[in-house]
This record gives structure tokens, C-alpha cells and sequence, in this order.
């Protein structure tokens, strides 16, 4: 009478399936409870009375193991398995062992990893353009008495974000959107011709106690870059959380965001279109260097010869630049850590 107990890994793998053979039946009986006793061997099929042992798949688990389909080839075993367990053979017990490979997870995890590299791969270049953006040498801070970055201490106000506003029109600055008209639609309201703030989305707050805030569901028009949150007047705030602050590097203090008790200081980017760009380096393949190329590695190699692990990367080359730095404004400001 055979028992089986197989020991399942994620993805592609190889099943050991032992089988017990005893002089006896009465002797098979008597070696289950002390098989339990290492995990490795646990099992309770020769104590099942049952000749035809059903078996439940709860809702929303994988299904089984399948079966092998042809006859497996039984190797004994029984000394290398008794000695693992540091015991001796039990007297008229016989162990057989045979390896084969089952796929034990049914789950399409090649499909699942690279629709998430796909968007790690989004939230990378936005980090990156992040940092091109924040290059800018236009520079005003949270308030006319601070000078530098170290003094920062207080939120964005509608008066320095005017500020910032009238020095991109200054030098002819274009806005990104048109005026838009009202709108049928019961909630909205005319939109100004506007210029892009980018900035985190921990600014959430601050931003809807600006007097004027609009959400994106009460602008009128359309074309509105992803991640549009809001607007004031002429301002259109775009917000991610890859949009980084600079932790600590302001000035001490018990109301802002902070590290160390030092203010976090996030930069409130105001943009005029083309005030940047991206440049897509592209190649001789068909789809060009510049556009992200997603590689998945599900072979046997050298460094993994048993196919365990599927490795999912992504590569693209790109670059993104100012343009102009008359073209941009950043100010430098906190963020209120506990909005009453």
C-alpha cells in the first residue's frame, strides 16, 4: 500500500513522491504516528479507513497537484530517509522514491510581474523627470522674509504662488491649457488659461485651503495632464507621489512635516509649457531604444539550471532637460503635518 507525501514549491518545480511498503498491515498501522513525528514525513493515509479518500478545494485556492499520467520510476530510499530522521529503519518497512516534474502553481506569474515592472518602470522616469524639473535656477521660498532653504518654515500661500505665476508670464511664458467656458454640467465652473504646479501629494492639504480651490471634478474642459488634483485662479496642480520633498533641510520647527525636527522642504515646481522636455534616444530596432523594453528571463541557465526563478526586467534609454529656466518657478515651502 503506497503513501505519498509531496512537499510543493511556487512555479515549475520537481515533485518527490515516497512510497511505504510494509510486510504487514498491522505493522503499516503502527509506523504512521511515528512518521508524524518529522514534519518532513507527515501523514495520516494509512490510518484512513477509507478506501476512497475525497478531497476539497476551498474556495479561491489553487486546484491539486496533478497526478503523474505514466508510471513513475521507485528507487529504494529507505535507508536515505530513515537517516535523515535521524532513526533506523523500521524492521519490514521499505521506502521507494520517484521524481516528477508538475507545474504547482497555476497562477500566469510572468503575465502578473510585467504589468508591474511596466509600472514601476512609469513611476522611475517620473522620479527621474522629477529630478530634472527640480534642476531649475528660478528659485522663491515660502515667504518674502525667507532667503534661503534653510529658513523655510511655513506653507505655500496664494500670494507666492502669484509670485512665481507672473514671473513665468514675465518672460512669455505659455499656458499649458485655454480658457475654458461654463459648463451645463451642475457642479463645475469656468476654468482660466493655466500654468502646471507639480508637487507631492502630501501638499493635498495646503493646496485645498487655498482660497479659490477647484477639484479636478469642478473644472470645465479637457486635456488636463494625469494626475491633475485641482486649480486655483490660474494654477493647475499636478501632484504625484514621486514628486519628493527634501527631508530636513529646512528650518526647526513643531507644524510642518519634518525630519528631525528640521522642515521638510517640498518644492512647489511652477511650469510653463516647453519649459522642459524628453528626448527618446532611439535605435535601429523597430521599436527604438527610447521606448521601455520589457525582458523576461523563464529559461534554465548556468545560474539556475533547475528553472526556480523567472526574472522580469525592463531597460530604456531616454533623457529628459530644461529647456528654459526663465520658463519655471520653484518655490520652496513646507508642508503643514497636522491640518486642523
Amino acid at each position: 500500500m503506497p503513501v505519498a507525501t509531496v512537499v510543493a514549491m511556487r512555479g515549475q518545480g520537481r515533485v518527490r513522491a515516497v512510497a511505504v511498503y510494509a510486510a504487514a498491515a498491522t505493522v503499516l498501522t503502527g509506523c504512521a504516528p511515528w512518521l508524524a513525528a518529522n514534519p518532513r514525513f507527515a501523514t495520516d493515509s494509512a490510518s484512513n479507513p477509507d478506501p476512497s479518500p475525497t478531497t476539497t478545494v476551498a474556495s479561491g485556492e489553487p486546484p491539486a497537484i496533478a497526478a503523474p499520467k505514466n508510471d513513475l520510476s521507485w528507487t529504494d530510499c529507505t535507508s536515505a530517509l530513515f537517516g535523515g530522521a535521524g532513526t533506523p529503519p523500521a524492521p519490514g518497512v521499505i521506502l521507494e522514491c520517484a521524481d516528477y516534474d508538475a507545474d504547482l502553481d497555476p497562477v500566469d506569474w510572468v503575465k502578473n510581474m510585467a504589468g508591474l515592472v511596466v509600472d514601476e518602470v512609469k513611476m522611475v522616469k517620473e522620479r527621474l523627470r522629477w529630478n530634472a524639473v527640480c534642476s531649475g535656477t528660478n528659485r522663491i521660498f515660502n515667504s518674502t522674509s525667507v532667503t534661503q532653504r534653510t529658513e523655510v518654515n511655513g506653507p505655500i500661500t496664494l500670494g507666492r504662488l502669484q509670485k512665481a505665476i507672473s514671473d513665468v508670464e514675465g518672460t512669455k511664458g505659455q499656458t499649458f491649457t485655454s480658457e475654458s467656458t461654463g459648463s451645463s454640467r451642475v457642479g463645475t465652473a469656468p476654468q482660466e488659461a493655466g500654468f502646471v504646479v507639480l508637487v507631492s501629494t502630501y501638499a493635498h492639504p495646503d493646496i485645498r485651503n487655498l482660497p479659490g480651490f477647484k477639484t479636478k471634478s469642478e473644472m470645465t474642459g479637457s486635456g488636463y495632464p494625469e494626475g491633475t488634483f485641482g486649480s486655483v485662479d490660474n494654477a493647475i496642480f499636478v501632484t504625484s507621489p514621486e514628486f519628493v520633498p527634501i527631508p530636513g533641510a529646512g528650518a526647526a520647527t513643531t507644524t510642518m512635516r519634518a525630519t528631525s525636527g528640521l522642515t521638510d522642504v517640498f518644492p512647489f515646481v511652477v511650469c510653463a509649457r516647453h519649459a522642459f522636455t524628453e528626448i527618446d534616444i532611439n535605435g535601429v530596432e523597430r521599436d527604438g531604444f527610447g521606448n521601455a523594453k520589457v525582458n523576461v528571463l523563464d529559461k534554465a541557465d548556468k545560474s539556475d539550471y533547475t528553472n526556480a526563478r523567472i526574472v522580469v526586467s525592463a531597460s530604456w534609454y531616454d533623457e529628459a532637460i530644461p529647456t528654459s529656466d526663465d520658463w519655471s518657478v520653484r518655490i520652496e515651502c513646507g508642508v503643514t503635518a497636522n491640518p486642523a
